[in-house]
C-alpha cells in the first residue's frame, strides 16, 4: 500500500486545474506552467522511484 500511495503522490498536476483557471479567467498561464513542470518532473521522479523501489 505504501508503494501505491507514493506513486499516486508522484503523479503530475491534473489538467482540470488549468481548465478551471481558464474558465474563470484566473492565472491560466501560471497554471499551465505548473502542469507542464509537474509533468516533466514526474517523468524523472517516477522513473527513479520505480528503479530503486524494493519489490
Amino acid at each position: 500500500m505504501t508503494h501505491i500511495a507514493v506513486l499516486l503522490a508522484a503523479l503530475p498536476t491534473g489538467t482540470g486545474s488549468f481548465m478551471l483557471a481558464e474558465f474563470h479567467d484566473r492565472e491560466a498561464a501560471l497554471t499551465g506552467r505548473v502542469v507542464l513542470a509537474s509533468t516533466v518532473h514526474s517523468i524523472a521522479t517516477i522513473s527513479l522511484y520505480l528503479a530503486f523501489a524494493p519489490g
